[in-house]
């Protein structure tokens, strides 16, 4: 049975006899103690590990992260209460702005036909005068012939009435003419500002349906924490450090495909593993480079240096009373000391076995590391 031993660390029983030597050598193999050398465990007043919280101090505890989030929901939907208040306070305004546009167009609209039909009349008007004047001047000429002085007098009074006619008339059409292309203009006005009304509106338009679009897109930490629980600590610290490939349609998609094949070929449990992320930084140039092999030393350097590189044994050292890894050959029941960190990797390495019968596989290897002096 795996125990605690404080500052995080645990003793693994393994199936392993390992010489006497290396295991008091080791500060990694730890001796078992007697049931007469036990100590009881010390506990520190205060310490949140040796002394639970009360019920009624738990129950205070998350009765207040309840209030905090119900006040955050609360918060929260005012803000978004706040925020489509706006949203319809925008789309009034510019509907109200459209429509007094559009009214303002239909008044220059009526002037400009206004002043379209007074030009008309005063041109229909002055082209009647021009032919009364004309119709005069014959008379006259006519009253001359056969010497008539009253039809003279009066042709005369005629004449000048339509020439003083005329004049206003003309006058009265030049205003009118100006008049149109004041209308014209004021009109022309009128579109111009209607349509960049429009403009306007569908730019806003536009702009609130992407900022809610975005506000409704997931972010790449929150990608990250619902992912996580599938794919595990290091495939999601991996993610952290490249969110490029969350927030790049043409990168994710590259990483999916990816995913898909690796898990096809190495199963899906493998996927919380380092082997997953190693074959990431692999694939996408993330990997370090490998060191180059040292060269092949020459016949005759092998003995010099097999001898200078044979590992310098430990001297051997009293054995403990009770230390199992001792134990004449034969026996069985040695014990590991594994840290936190080693004992959520056996759990990474050996996804398919429990985490006791993981821990206890990774202390084997140790052990054998230990033993043959390369650890």
């Amino acid at each position: 049975m795996d125990k605690m031993t404080g500052d995080d660390e645990m003793l693994v029983d393994i199936d392993l006899d390992l010489p006497a030597n290396v295991a008091a050598a080791s500060g990694w193999l730890a001796p078992e103690v007697d049931d007469d050398e036990k100590q009881p465990a010390k506990t520190t007043k205060g310490d949140p590990s040796a002394d639970p919280l009360p019920s009624k101090e738990l129950e205070d505890a998350r009765r207040a992260a309840q209030e905090a989030q119900a006040r955050l929901d609360a918060i929260t939907k005012q803000a978004e209460a706040d925020r489509a208040e706006r949203v319809r306070a925008q789309e009034e305004a510019a509907k109200n702005q459209t429509y007094a546009l559009n009214s303002h167009l239909a008044r220059m609209d009526a002037e400009l036909k206004r002043v379209q039909s007074d030009h008309d009349q005063l041109t229909t008007s002055l082209g009647a005068w021009k032919s009364h004047v004309e119709m005069a001047k014959r008379q006259l000429a006519q009253a001359i012939e056969i010497g008539d002085a009253k039809a003279q007098a009066e042709m005369n009074a005629q004449i000048a009435e339509g020439h003083a006619m005329l004049t206003q008339l003309e006058a009265g059409r030049a205003g009118a003419q100006r008049d149109i292309e004041q209308a014209k203009r004021e009109r022309e006005t009128a579109i111009r500002a209607a349509q960049m009304a429009t403009e306007r509106a569908q730019t806003d338009a536009d702009k609130r349906a992407q900022d809610k679009e975005q506000a409704e897109a997931p972010t790449p930490d929150d990608f990250i924490s619902t992912v996580r629980g599938k794919i595990g600590d290091h495939a999601a610290e991996w993610f952290k450090s490249h969110r490029e490939f969350i927030t790049d349609e043409r990168l994710h998609k590259r990483m999916q495909n990816f995913v898909e094949d690796w898990v096809d070929r190495n199963g899906e449990s493998a996927i919380r593993s380092t082997k997953f992320t190693e074959a990431l930084d692999e694939r996408f140039g993330f990997a370090k480079p490998k060191k180059a092999p040292d060269p092949e030393p020459s016949n005759d350097e092998d003995a010099d240096m097999e001898e200078d590189e044979k590992p310098a044994r430990a001297p051997a050292a009293p054995v403990s009373r009770g230390n199992s890894v001792g134990k004449a050959p034969g026996t069985t029941g040695s014990k590991v000391r594994l840290s936190s960190d080693e004992a959520a990797t056996a759990s990474l390495m050996y996804p398919d076995l429990s985490p006791a019968d993981a821990r206890k596989k990774y202390a084997t290897n140790k052990a054998r590391l230990i033993a043959d002096g390369r650890l």
